[in-house]
């Protein structure tokens, strides 16, 4: 059982912990036939050092090709795992991290030229156009780069129309901080997207792999590490996830399938954003409250804001989860837990990310 409470906290849904022991004994008096597959090959991708944003392209491969040899493998009715959201939010990232390097461009350009070369706009001002014009391409990044830029600097968006040179006065003086908060969000972005991928990745291959040749996928991730006490796995929440999994496989109720892959998937996320992220988060704090009004989910469906109360901060587990005082997840609107269940039986997750919106050797342009 792992230590957060996995209660929904809407309607009487029934407890979402299971028992491995009980999972395990089922599926063997099933005698289930196990499909074969093509599971890819994950390679973990450890330290820093590559290029982000084609390590961010890698992760974003790997969860889409790992989703769909879990698809097959689960069969009919089709659910999304975690790793069909995985894909979506691996990808948001990625745009999050184009943004920033843009806007660090843009915000580099701008206050050389306003406070060096006024009078020379124009030679730095097709770049700032190019940069801007970068970030615009790229969905949702505008909103979250002025969301950054407003919170630094004190101002509202209506101050923008505001009459005089004081709004334009507080941002060019927030420029500096505005600088270190993006880098610092996007050093973040880079290490906890890599950071879950390792984490999660090679669980989901070791079981499916394990599945696809007719071996207990169950116990080859316990024999791999993936259990309570051991260190891929110190909370059991791998372990558990799985065999939620394993229960989806086997029901023939739509609502009973519906309801483990939600169990699955939530203690999946209640890992890598407990275990894996927060302690990362917890260093960007500060920058991520700044940031977190302009955060948006956005995936086949659509747009999913976050945090839609208006208040929060996004590097905060519980706010980012959902998590309630008692320790049930509420899967309130605009938290991670709602937005698994919301989409819970949407098969449109399936679909692969739009392709990325590269950054070339030169500033702010796409190449062709």
């Amino acid at each position: 059982m792992p230590s957060d409470r996995l209660m929904s906290a809407q309607g009487n849904r029934p407890p979402v912990a299971a028992s491995l022991a009980s999972t395990v004994a089922a599926a063997r008096a099933a005698g289930e036939t196990r499909p074969r597959f093509v599971v890819p090959r994950i390679e973990v991708l450890g330290a820093a050092g590559r290029d982000p944003l084609q390590q961010n392209t890698q992760v974003t491969r790997d969860y889409h090709q790992l989703s769909e040899s879990f698809r097959a493998w689960l069969g009919s009715p089709e659910h999304p795992s975690w790793m069909a959201f995985g894909q979506h939010a691996s990808h948001e990232v990625g745009v999050a991290m184009r943004s920033m390097t843009l806007t660090r461009r843009l915000l580099a350009d701008l206050k050389h030229g306003l406070t060096k070369a006024p009078h020379r706009l124009h030679e730095w001002g097709p770049r700032v156009a190019d940069d801007l014009a970068g970030i615009l391409a790229q969905q949702g990044a505008l909103r979250q780069a002025l969301s950054v830029v407003l919170a630094e600097a004190d101002l509202k968006t209506v101050d923008l129309i505001a009459p005089g040179l004081w709004p334009a006065a507080k941002v060019l003086r927030a420029l500096p901080r505005v600088t270190r908060s993006v880098e610092a969000m996007a050093v973040r972005l880079e290490e906890g997207n890599r950071s879950v991928h390792d984490h999660i990745a090679p669980a989901f291959a070791t079981f499916l792999e394990a599945e696809s040749q007719g071996r207990d996928g169950l116990k080859t991730l316990a024999g791999a590490g993936y259990a309570r006490g051991l260190p891929k796995d110190p909370d059991g929440l791998i372990q558990q996830a799985f065999a939620a999994y394993a229960e989806a496989r086997r029901a023939s109720d739509p609502d009973l399938r519906a309801e483990a892959m939600h169990r699955g998937n939530l203690l999946l996320g209640i890992h890598e954003q407990k275990n894996v992220l927060q302690p990362i988060f917890d260093t960007v704090r500060r920058e991520f409250a700044s940031a977190s009004r302009g955060l948006a989910i956005h995936d086949p469906v659509g747009t999913y804001p976050v945090l839609r109360s208006g208040k929060g901060n996004w590097a905060d587990y519980d706010d980012r989860m959902g998590r309630l005082p008692d320790g049930r997840y509420g899967e309130a609107p605009g938290t991670i837990s709602g937005y698994f269940r919301d989409r819970i039986a949407d098969t449109r997750l399936f679909q692969p990310p739009a392709d990325d919106v590269r950054i070339s050797e030169r500033k702010g342009q796409r190449p062709g």
